[in-house]
């Protein structure tokens, strides 16, 4: 179990790095009110969960370990709903 939690937080810490990075990497790029570091990520990361799962079930290539570093701790840590009910706000805020 505690195994399990730091592989998960391993993945996590990576995701939400990427996350954060990918997200101010947009924001320097496209300047707008819209938060296109999050749409992009999310869209990003539903991709990424895709092939994952894709890769467990019909190719059973990844073992348990592997699903709980990359699908629960890194695409949870990259694609989070906090982030996006963050952004939400702000947008509704800003009319």
């Amino acid at each position: 179990m505690i195994k399990a939690m730091l592989i998960a937080g391993a993945g996590g810490f990576v995701g939400t790095c990427g996350r954060y990075l990918i997200g101010k990497w947009c924001s320097g790029m496209f300047h707008g009110a819209f938060p296109l570091g999050t749409f992009m990520v999310n869209i990003i990361g539903c991709f990424i969960i895709g092939l994952f799962f894709g890769l467990l079930e019909k190719a059973h290539v990844m073992t348990p370990g592997e699903n709980v570093l990359l699908i629960t701790g890194f695409c949870g840590g990259f694609t989070t709903f906090s982030s996006f009910a963050d952004d939400m706000w702000v947008l509704g805020q800003q009319g």
